[in-house]
């Protein structure tokens, strides 16, 4: 999986068009941002990437960056 379709899996959730979602966007000003996208994250990276992911590693994510970055180099660019 890409950073781009890991982008893009939340913009076909959310139903918002194809390239709007960019790394430097601030969960906290996201309007679909919600403890069930926090809920469907760690699940994606544990299922998709193989990546166990703790809560307390997502308090410390403010951008989607963050969260891109919590993937490591399991994300290709």
């Amino acid at each position: 999986m890409t950073r781009t379709q890991f982008l893009s899996y939340y913009e076909k959730l959310w139903e918002i068009p194809p390239g709007t979602l960019k790394p430097e966007n601030r969960i906290d000003e996201l309007s679909d941002w919600d403890s069930l996208a926090v809920l469907n994250t760690i699940v994606l990276m544990d299922r998709e990437l193989g990546i166990k992911v703790t809560g307390a590693q997502f308090v410390e994510c403010r951008t989607l960056g963050d969260i891109l970055n919590l993937a490591g180099e399991q994300l290709s660019d």
